[in-house]
C-alpha cells in the first residue's frame, strides 16, 4: 500500500517509512510531530492506503491549534481525494474486465476478423458429448478386457484338450505354454470398477499385461500348431506304415491260407488208411516244425508177399522241402515197383533226384521190405537214424547203419543193403532226427538215450499207443519251447500168417 501525499508531506512520509511505517513522534524542521498512520480499506476488507496525519507535539496558542486542526483537515480532504481517485482508475479496470467476462459469457464479445463467433452453449454440448463418448470407451474397453479373458479361458481349455491328444513329449510342452499363460493371468491387476479411474498408470499396465498375455497365447498356440504339425507327419508316417503293414498282412493272410492248403496237400500225400491186413499192424504221425514240412513217412505193397515201409527226412523246412518231399516219396513209389532190392532202388532214385537239383537239396531214407510169410526185413539207409527192433520181451535192438550216404548229393552212387528178422510179436520202431534233436529250455537234446529208455519195455504196446507216447515224452522234454524240426514216427509190428 501507498500513503496518500502531495509535496508539502514528503517529511511525514520519509519519517514513516523510516520508523517501519508505524506511528510515532518524529523531530522535523518544522518541529516534533505525532505522525498517525490509519489504514484506507475496501469493502473486501483490502488496504487501499494510508493517510498519515502529524500533529504538534506540544500545545500552543488556540490560532495555532486552529490553523493546525484546517491544516488537518485539508490534509485528510486531499487524502480523500487521493483515494477517491485512485478507487476510481481501479474500478475502472475492475469493471471493464467484468464487461469482458460478462461479453464473453452471454456471446456478446465481437468477433475478430476472420473468425466465427463462439457460441458457449455449442463447446458445452461438445463437451458433454465428448465425456459420454469417453464413459463408452471406457465400458467398451472393460467389456473387451473381460471378453479377452473369457476367450483366454476358453483357448486355454481348447488347447489343453488338444494337448490330451498329443504324444507324451509334445502334451508337456503345451501344458509348459498354458502354465506361461496361467502365470501371466495370476500377475494381471485388477480391471478397474465402473465409473472408478485407474490409479496413476494402472489403465497402462492392464493393457501391458492383457497385450503380454495374448503374445504368450499366439506363443503358446504357434507352439501347438507346430507340434500338431509334428504329430500330423507322424500320424501320415504311421498311417502310410500301417497301410504297408495291412498289404504284408494281406499277402501273409494269402500265404498263410495258400499254406494251409499245402499242409492238407501234403498230408494227403500221406498214407492215411492203416489197416494193411492181418499179417500186419502199422500205424505213423508227422508232425511239422512249420505250415508244411519235409518229413514223410510211406507204406505200401510191393507184390502179395512184400511190404514196403520207409521213413524220409529232406534237408531243411517249410515250402521247398514240403516240395523236395513230394517228389521224393512221389519217385520212390515209382522205381519200388521196378526194383526188386532196396539197394537198386535208392540207387535209381538217387540218379533222378540228383540229375536236376540245383538248389542242391539232400534227403536222409531209410528203406525196408518186409516179407509177410516169414518176417525177413531187407533194407537200406540213406543216411537216416537206425530204426529200433521191438522184442516181444521189451528187449530193443538198433538195427546195424549201412554206412551209405544222403540222396541227391551226386549220381552214379552204389547203396548196399542189411537184414534182420521179425519175430511174431515183435515190432519195428523208425522215426526222423526231429525226434532226437528236440531241445529242452537249457538247448540240451533228447538223444538216443532218452529214447531208448522210453522204448525199452514197450513190446506188447500198440501201434497206435507208442508213437502217442514218444510224442508226448518230446513236449514235456522241450517245457514249452519251440519244435525244432518235423518229428516223424511209424511203428510196424509184425503178427505172422495164420
Amino acid at each position: 500500500d501507498q500513503p496518500i501525499e502531495d509535496d508539502s508531506a514528503s517529511g511525514l512520509v520519509a519519517s514513516w517509512r523510516k520508523n517501519g511505517r508505524r506511528s510515532h513522534i518524529a523531530s522535523l524542521p518544522d518541529g516534533e510531530l505525532i505522525i498517525g498512520a490509519t489504514p484506507l480499506l475496501s469493502a473486501s476488507g483490502h488496504t487501499l492506503a494510508t493517510a498519515l496525519i502529524g500533529l504538534p507535539a506540544s500545545s500552543r496558542s488556540t490560532e495555532t491549534e486552529g490553523l493546525a486542526l484546517i491544516a488537518v483537515l485539508l490534509a485528510a480532504l486531499a487524502s480523500l481525494a487521493a483515494l477517491y481517485a485512485f478507487a476510481s482508475r481501479a474500478m475502472v479496470r475492475i469493471g471493464r474486465a467484468n464487461s469482458r467476462l460478462e461479453a464473453l459469457a452471454l456471446e456478446r464479445a465481437e468477433p475478430e476478423a476472420g473468425n466465427n463467433p463462439i457460441d458457449a452453449g455449442q463447446i458445452e454440448r461438445s463437451i458433454g458429448i465428448l465425456e459420454e463418448k469417453i464413459d463408452s470407451l471406457n465400458a467398451l474397453k472393460r467389456s473387451r478386457e473381460r471378453q479377452g479373458r473369457r476367450q483366454a479361458r476358453y483357448i486355454r481349455h481348447q488347447m489343453m484338450q488338444l494337448a490330451g491328444r498329443l504324444n507324451e513329449q509334445a502334451r508337456a510342452g503345451v501344458l509348459q505354454e498354458l502354465e506361461r499363460i496361467e502365470q501371466a493371468g495370476r500377475t494381471a491387476p485388477a480391471a478397474p470398477a465402473a465409473g472408478e479411474k485407474p490409479a496413476g498408470n494402472a489403465g497402462g499396465g492392464a493393457h501391458e499385461q492383457t497385450t503380454d498375455e495374448i503374445g504368450i497365447i499366439a506363443l503358446g498356440f504357434r507352439n501347438l500348431v507346430e507340434r500338431i504339425g509334428d504329430q500330423y507327419e507322424e500320424l501320415a508316417r504311421l498311417v502310410e506304415e500301417l497301410r504297408e503293414a495291412l498289404r504284408v498282412k494281406t499277402q501273409f493272410i494269402a500265404i498263410q491260407q495258400e499254406l494251409e492248403i499245402a499242409r492238407k496237400m501234403q498230408l494227403s500225400f500221406l498214407p492215411g488208411d492203416f489197416d494193411v491186413g492181418d499179417e500186419l499192424s502199422i500205424h505213423a504221425v508227422m508232425v511239422p516244425a512249420k505250415e508244411v514240412g519235409g518229413d514223410f513217412y510211406d507204406f505200401f505193397r510191393i507184390d502179395e508177399h512184400r511190404f514196403a515201409v520207409t521213413v524220409a527226412d529232406v534237408s531243411g523246412k517249410g515250402v521247398p522241402a514240403a516240395f523236395f518231399m513230394a517228389v521224393s516219396r512221389t519217385l520212390l513209389r515209382a522205381v519200388a515197383q521196378l526194383a526188386d532190392k532196396p539197394a537198386d532202388c535208392l540207387a535209381r532214385l538217387n540218379d533222378l533226384l540228383a540229375s536236376n537239383n540245383q538248389e542242391m537239396m539232400f534227403v536222409t531214407l531209410f528203406y525196408g521190405i518186409i516179407d509177410t510169410r516169414t518176417g525177413a526185413l531187407t533194407y537200406s539207409n540213406a543216411g537216416h537214424n537206425p530204426p529200433y527192433i521191438l522184442r516181444r520181451d521189451g528187449r530193443i535192438e538198433a538195427l546195424p547203419p549201412t554206412g551209405d550216404m544222403a540222396l541227391a548229393v551226386m549220381e552214379q552212387i552204389d547203396y548196399s543193403e542189411s537184414g534182420a528178422r521179425l519175430e511174431v510179436g515183435d515190432g519195428l520202431f523208425m522215426f526222423t532226427d526231429g525226434v532226437t534233436e528236440a531241445c529242452d529250455p537249457a538247448q540240451q537234446l533228447f538223444g538216443e538215450r532218452r529214447l531208448e529208455a522210453l522204448l525199452v519195455g514197450q513190446g506188447d504196446t500198440g501201434v497206435e499207443e507208442l508213437p502217442r507216447q514218444v510224442l508226448a515224452a518230446i513236449k514235456a522234454f522241450e517245457d514249452g519251447g519251440a519244435q525244432a524240426d518235423d518229428i516223424t514216427c511209424l511203428c510196424v509190428r509184425y503178427r505172422g500168417v495164420d
